[in-house]
C-alpha cells in the first residue's frame, strides 16, 4: 500500500482523499484475502457484488453518511485501476458494476424566511458561521473546515475558495450584511485569533462532524424534520439564487461545479422538495 499511496499523492490527490482512499483499499483487500483471492490476478464480479452487500447491510447503517457506499466504490476504483495498470492485475470486473448510491432521505424546502428563522436561532458563534458559510456562501463541508481568515477579502467583499473539489480554486461574492454578520461573530468569537475560520479542537473530519451535529440540533429547535445536513444548505444557496434570477452559469462559478448541468441538479429539486 506505500507505493500505492505514493502514486496518490504524486497524481495530487488531496490528504484527506489519499487516506480515505487507502483505508478503503486496505480494507477491500482484506475482504479478498479473506475469499481466498489475495495472490489472484483476476477479480470477478461476485467479489464486487459481495463486498458492496456487506458494505451495504453492515456499515452504511453505523455511518448516517447518505454518500459513504458511493464513496468506498469509487476508492475501490482507483485502487483496481492502480493494480491493472502495474499489471498486478490482469482481469477485473469492477467497470461492470453499478455504483450502488445510497439513498437520501428527501429534505424539505426551506424558503428564505425559514433560512432566516434557524439564523434567530442559532446562538452559538459555530452555529451562525456554519450557517453563513453553508448557506450565505455555498461551501462545502470540507471547504468551509479548511478555510481561513486570510481567505477572507473584507475590501472587495469576497471569500477565496482553494483546494476545492478537484483542486480547483474560486471566488465567492459576499453582500453588505453578510459581510457584517460574519465580521460580528468573527470578533465576538472568542478572545484568541484562529488561522482557521471555524476553530479546530482536533482534525478537520472532527470538526466537519461537530458542525454537522449542530446543524441538526438547529434543525430540531426549528421543528425540521428530517434535519438538513450541511450540504442541503448549498442546495438552498444554489436555488434561492436562481429564485432571485441569477443566471446558472454565474451560480455554477459560485458553486465550483465543473458542468452546469450539476446546478441544473441542484436546482430542479427544489420542484420535488416538500414545502414547509
Amino acid at each position: 500500500m506505500n507505493a500505492f499511496r505514493e502514486f496518490l499523492i504524486a497524481s495530487n490527490f488531496r490528504p484527506c482523499t489519499v487516506n480515505l482512499i487507502v483505508l478503503s483499499a486496505k480494507r477491500f483487500a482484506e475482504f479478498i484475502e479473506s475469499r481466498g483471492l489475495g495472490e489472484h490476478t483476476e477479480l470477478p464480479e461476485v467479489i464486487f457484488e459481495d463486498y458492496l452487500n456487506l458494505l451495504t447491510e453492515h456499515l452504511l447503517p453505523q455511518a448516517h453518511i447518505p454518500t459513504y457506499i458511493q464513496q468506498q466504490v469509487w476508492a475501490i476504483g482507483v485502487w483496481t485501476e492502480y493494480l491493472l495498470h502495474t499489471g498486478r492485475l490482469t482481469k477485473c470486473a469492477f467497470r461492470s458494476i453499478t455504483r450502488i448510491r445510497a439513498k437520501e432521505k428527501s429534505f424539505r424546502r426551506l424558503n428564505e424566511r425559514d433560512i432566516e428563522s434557524l439564523f434567530h436561532l442559532a446562538t452559538l458563534p459555530e452555529e451562525i458561521l456554519l450557517l453563513l458559510l453553508a448557506y450565505g456562501f455555498g461551501l462545502r463541508r470540507n471547504e468551509m473546515v479548511e478555510l481561513r481568515v486570510g481567505h477572507i477579502h473584507w475590501d472587495t467583499l469576497t471569500i477565496s475558495v482553494l483546494n476545492g473539489k478537484g483542486s480547483h480554486h474560486r471566488v465567492v461574492p459576499m453582500s453588505d450584511r453578510l459581510c457584517r454578520l460574519l465580521q460580528l461573530t468573527l470578533a465576538e468569537r472568542w478572545n484568541v485569533p484562529h488561522e482557521f475560520v471555524i476553530p479546530r479542537k482536533s482534525n478537520s473530519r472532527a470538526c466537519g462532524i461537530r458542525l454537522a451535529r449542530l446543524l441538526k440540533e438547529l434543525c430540531h429547535k426549528a421543528h425540521i424534520d428530517p434535519p438538513l445536513n450541511l450540504h442541503h444548505l448549498r442546495h438552498h444557496y444554489a436555488t434561492h439564487l436562481v429564485e432571485r434570477g441569477i443566471g446558472i452559469l454565474t451560480v455554477q462559478k459560485f458553486l465550483g461545479h465543473h458542468s452546469p448541468s450539476t446546478t441544473t441538479r441542484y436546482t430542479r429539486k427544489r420542484n420535488s422538495l416538500h414545502s414547509l
